[in-house]
C-alpha cells in the first residue's frame, strides 16, 4: 500500500486512499508504463479497472496507456470515465486535460503538432505559490506554470520541452511518468520564497528537480540579478529532466552517493536540445581538457567540491562532468548508459558498472584520466 501512496503523492500531488483489490495490477501497470511498454501497461490497468471499477485513478492511467499505445478512441472512453468518477478531484483534472489534448490531436482537425499545446489556461491563484495571475500550459509530456508577465519570456523554453523529454528517453533507455510540472519563477520571487517549496532552502541553482515529476525553474540568478536567456532555460530544463528520469529508477549506491553520476549524465545531455553549433562533442571536450591537471581522488570528490559554497569555484565543472559520460560512450559504446542503468536497477550503481562494463568505478576513473590525457 505504501508504494501506491507514493505514486499518488509524486505523480498526482494529492492524497487518496489506495484500493486493496487492484493494488498488484496497478503497480505492475505503472512499472510497465515507466519502461515504455504501453501495451503491457494498458493490460495491467484494464485488469485494475475490472477489479475496482470505481477507481478514477486506474481509469486515468488506463487512458494514458491506451493513448500511448495507439488506441485513441478507447483512451477517450477511459479518460471520460476518470472524469466522471473523479468529480472535483485532481485526478479528474488530469484526465480532462489529457482528453482535451487527445481531442485536439484528431486527424480530422488537421492541426499542426505544435498547435495541440499552444494555449495558456488562466488559473489565477495557486495554492502555495505567490501571486494571483498564474497560467498553465500543457505539452505532450509536461505542464508549465508561469505568471502572466512571464508567459512570453518562456515561450521558446516551453516549445522545446517535448523534444527535451524525447532526447532524455532515448539517452536513458527508459521513460518517466508524465505529466512533469515546471514552475517558473522570476528574479523578484524565486523558488525558495514560494510557501510550497520553502522547505527546500535557498535555490542555489537555476533549476531544481523535486522528486519524479516536479521541477523549479528560476528565470534568473537571484544572487547576481542575471536573467537567463531563453536558450539557457531550454538547456537547464533538459538537465533537470534527466535528473527526474534517473530519480524515477530508484537506484541505490553502495557509497550512498549518486550525485556524481547524476550530474555526469545531466551535464552530458543538457545541450542536446540546442542547435548543433552549441552542443559539446567529444573533440571539443578533448580540447577543453588539454593540459588539465586533476586534483580529485575520484569523481565523487569533484562533485563534492563543486557543491561546497565555501570553495572557490574556479573550474569548469560542466565540461568535466560531461567528459565522464563522453568517455564511457566512446570507450564502451553509445549504449553504455542504458546498459549501466538496466544492470543497476537490480543491485547498486557500483554493481551496475561492473556488470555492464566489467570495470569498477575506481578503474574507470583511471581510464578516464588516461583517455583525456589528464595528469
Amino acid at each position: 500500500m505504501a508504494r501506491r501512496a507514493l505514486w499518488l503523492f509524486f505523480l498526482l500531488c494529492l492524497a487518496l486512499p489506495a484500493w486493496g483489490d487492484n493494488e498488484v495490477s496497478f503497480q505492475a501497470g505503472t512499472r510497465a508504463f515507466e519502461q515504455g511498454d504501453y501495451q503491457a501497461a494498458a493490460r495491467y490497468f484494464r485488469l485494475a479497472v475490472q477489479q475496482e471499477p470505481t477507481d478514477a485513478l486506474s481509469h486515468l492511467w488506463l487512458g494514458m496507456a491506451l493513448q500511448r499505445s495507439g488506441q485513441p478512441d478507447q483512451a477517450r472512453r477511459s479518460l471520460a470515465e476518470a472524469i466522471r468518477l473523479g468529480g472535483n478531484s485532481q485526478v479528474a483534472e488530469h484526465a480532462r486535460e489529457a482528453l482535451e489534448a487527445l481531442n485536439r490531436a484528431r486527424p480530422a482537425q488537421q492541426e499542426a503538432p505544435s498547435q495541440t499545446s499552444s494555449s495558456w489556461r488562466h488559473v489565477g491563484a495557486v495554492q502555495g505559490l505567490l501571486g494571483e495571475d498564474w497560467h498553465v500550459r500543457s505539452t505532450r509530456y509536461c505542464r508549465v506554470w508561469a505568471r502572466n508577465a512571464d508567459r512570453a519570456y518562456v515561450r521558446e523554453f516551453v516549445e522545446s520541452l517535448d523534444q527535451a523529454y524525447e532526447i532524455n528517453a532515448a539517452f536513458m533507455g527508459t521513460r518517466t511518468a508524465t505529466p512533469i510540472d515546471f514552475y517558473c519563477f522570476s528574479l523578484e520571487s524565486p523558488g525558495h520564497r514560494q510557501p510550497r517549496f520553502a522547505g527546500l532552502g535557498p535555490t542555489r541553482y537555476l533549476g531544481l528537480a523535486v522528486g519524479k515529476d516536479t521541477c523549479l525553474l528560476n528565470l534568473g540568478d537571484w544572487r547576481t540579478s542575471r536573467h537567463l536567456e531563453p536558450w539557457e532555460m531550454t538547456r537547464v530544463a533538459c538537465h533537470e529532466l534527466n535528473h527526474m528520469f534517473l530519480h524515477g529508477l530508484n537506484l541505490r549506491s553502495s557509497s550512498g552517493n549518486l550525485t556524481w553520476f547524476a550530474e555526469a549524465l545531466a551535464h552530458s545531455i543538457e545541450d542536446r536540445v540546442l542547435p548543433a553549433s552549441r552542443q559539446r562533442t567529444l573533440e571539443t571536450i578533448r580540447l577543453a581538457l588539454r593540459g588539465y591537471t586533476s586534483v580529485d581522488e575520484d569523481w565523487r570528490a569533484m562533485v563534492a567540491e563543486r557543491d561546497h559554497d565555501d570553495y572557490e569555484q574556479y573550474r569548469t565543472y560542466g565540461v568535466l562532468l560531461a567528459s565522464i559520460t563522453s568517455f564511457l560512450q566512446a570507450r564502451y559504446g553509445q549504449d553504455a548508459v542504458p546498459r549501466i542503468l538496466r544492470a543497476a536497477r537490480e543491485s547498486t550503481l557500483e554493481e551496475g558498472f561492473q556488470a555492464a562494463l566489467g570495470r569498477d568505478v575506481p578503474t574507470l576513473h583511471r581510464e578516464w584520466k588516461a583517455f583525456y590525457g589528464i595528469l
